[in-house]
């Protein structure tokens, strides 16, 4: 369980300790503690892109829903999801990368330097 604490707080999957982004959407190129390089290869944050779906989806979900129920008009049914996800976007970007790495790294774990 330790893993998705340090996956909240923004840790490197492989030594646990240093940042992966050191602003909102800024992200290091090398975890500044163990020198691990988070991008393994060209275009490998290009996955982060579909996890940034599901996770707008499941953020933009229960807005829909509610729109739903209370049988709001489209523009309502459709506005308010958009709206929450462009207001996230900058989490959403942050969250699905950190996902992907955290994804790859339990799928082909790379050795401590």
């Amino acid at each position: 369980m330790k893993w998705f604490i340090d996956m909240l707080t923004n840790r490197c999957p492989v030594c646990r300790e240093g940042a992966i982004f050191h602003s909102l959407i800024k992200m290091n190129a090398d975890c500044p503690v163990c020198q691990t390089h988070f991008e393994r290869e060209v275009g490998f944050f290009s996955m982060s892109i579909f996890i940034g779906y599901i996770v707008a989806t499941v953020i933009a979900l229960p807005f829909f829903i509610v729109a739903l129920l209370l049988r709001l008009d489209i523009y309502w049914l459709i506005g308010l999801p958009g709206a929450v996800i462009i207001l996230t976007t900058p989490i959403i970007f942050r969250y699905g990368r950190i996902l992907w790495i955290y994804i790859d790294e339990w799928l082909d774990p790379r050795s401590v330097k």
